[in-house]
């Protein structure tokens, strides 16, 4: 078990696995951070054999995945490089409404980690008992999809 590093206004210390190697793997590290956190954002960078190479999390509210992202560019440049990185957030999650605004910001996020050389495998959001995966929304035929769906994400695509 690895030690998060924290971001700004955070608490507590967030045991991470070693390996980040399928959403239920993930999913274990979202809903960690729903027990410690009322709200917190998250990128776990994870290397070609999905081994979790560096995480943070950062608590301070309202600034959307800016933090994380910010965090990721200045990683960027880092040895080992960015090869494929997971983003969560903890935070009230409506099942009956996906907005706009956050598919908008999951494409933001996932261009942006594509021109840091990366990919970005999902995005997590949790309140600890509902779960939203993004890569689910915007691409379900993949396995990482699909496992989503089978581990209780939801699922709005009939909506």
């Amino acid at each position: 078990m690895g030690i998060a590093r924290l971001g700004k206004a955070a608490m507590s210390i967030i045991p991470i696995p070693t390996t980040i190697s399928s959403f239920r793997d993930a999913l274990g590290i979202a809903l960690e951070l729903s027990d410690e956190f009322a709200f917190a954002q998250a990128a776990a960078v994870v290397d070609p054999s999905d081994r979790c190479v560096d995480f943070a999390v950062f608590t301070e509210v309202g600034d959307g995945l800016v933090p994380s992202l910010g965090w990721l560019s200045t990683r960027a440049s880092g040895h080992p490089p960015l090869s494929r990185v997971v983003l969560y957030s903890v935070r009230s999650v409506d099942g009956l409404i996906i907005a706009e605004i956050d598919l908008a910001e999951y494409r933001f996020a996932a261009v942006t980690i594509g021109r840091m050389g990366a990919n970005l495998v999902d995005w997590i959001e949790t309140d600890g008992e509902m779960v939203r995966s993004y890569a689910y929304l915007t691409t379900p035929q993949t396995q990482w999809a699909m496992d989503a769906m089978a581990e209780g994400a939801v699922d709005c695509t009939d909506w």
